[in-house]
């Protein structure tokens, strides 16, 4: 869901970027220099938001370490301790 918002708040601050070259007193190439350099901000603080949704989202996952699977944890702690205690 959160991917969506971004994208969709990423197009809309590409629209006024290109609107805000038109509503500015600037002419001829200053124009796409000052478009270019904000689509690539936005560009960038998309990618940085993407990159935080997903680690957010990979740190609420389950590990997947049960104990109760083999090779578990708790099955290599037991093995050990049994190897030194002999």
């Amino acid at each position: 869901m959160l991917y969506w918002v971004t994208t969709l708040v990423l197009l809309i601050y590409l629209v006024l970027v290109w609107l805000l070259g038109r509503w500015l007193p600037v002419h001829g190439s200053d124009v796409w220099i000052l478009r270019g350099v904000l689509a690539a901000l936005g560009i960038i603080g998309a990618a940085v938001a993407y990159f935080y949704i997903y680690k957010v989202e990979k740190a609420k996952e389950p590990t997947g370490e049960d104990d109760s699977q083999p090779g578990g944890p708790t099955i290599w702690m037991r093995w050990c301790g049994k190897r030194s205690g002999d």
